[in-house]
């Protein structure tokens, strides 16, 4: 099964924050992506349960 992989304007829009922070988040190594070409690339399920696990600590 493929595994769905969106843009860091995707992953913006599901964070609620701008996407030059989520680039800058991937390339610290603070939010799972991968590097294809030029750009980032984020896999969905990992984003969300990145999400979930972040909102859960701040609880």
């Amino acid at each position: 099964m493929l595994e769905k992989t969106i843009t860091a304007t995707e992953v913006a829009k599901i964070l609620g924050i701008d996407r030059r922070t989520v680039t800058r988040l991937a390339q610290n190594g603070e939010i799972p992506a991968i590097k294809v070409g030029l750009r980032w690339r984020f896999n969905l399920a990992t984003i969300l349960d990145w999400k979930r696990r972040r909102e859960l600590a701040n609880e």
